[in-house]
């Protein structure tokens, strides 16, 4: 964009990063490339932690699911299969029936703990606004303004 010569201040704000001021001095018929990259909010940084956190919690449900099947289906083949005949087979049998619902409680303690940081870690997401200075005031002239947006 043209500007006339002269000392400006570049002012960058960009959803969940620091606003960024750069400096730059521009001469009559120069063409200036101005760099300017933007520090990642603290909230933006814990949202995606939030988020990732999710993910991994996520998967320990899945792995606790997977495991209270595999103990289901061992008192199912205990109870039906081998059969409970002695005071040994049934305490078998009750161990796997109880192995089973600790892991499927499991599963769903944990499947709740991810939705519940997902949710939280999309709000931080979401909600991670710049908070950019004001456009209007006699401090801000000759200041180019962007605002970069996804």
């Amino acid at each position: 964009m043209a500007v006339p010569s002269g000392p400006h201040q570049l002012v960058v704000t960009y959803n969940g990063h620091h606003h960024l001021q750069v400096p730059f001095l521009v001469a009559p018929t120069q063409l200036i490339d101005v760099a300017a990259e933007p520090e990642e909010t603290l909230q933006r940084k814990l949202a995606y932690a939030s988020i990732g956190t999710a993910g991994v919690t996520a998967g320990a449900a899945v792995v606790f699911g997977v495991l209270s099947v595999i103990a289901f289906r061992r008192s199912r083949d205990l109870l039906f299969d081998e059969g409970v005949a002695t005071q040994e087979d049934f305490e078998k049998y009750v161990a796997a029936v109880s192995a089973a619902d600790d892991f499927r409680v499991g599963s769903g303690t944990t499947g709740g703990i991810a939705l519940g940081l997902f949710v939280v870690g999309a709000t931080l997401f979401a909600f991670d606004e710049p908070v950019a200075p004001s456009v209007g005031r006699a401090e801000n002239a000759g200041r180019i303004w962007f605002r970069v947006g996804f």
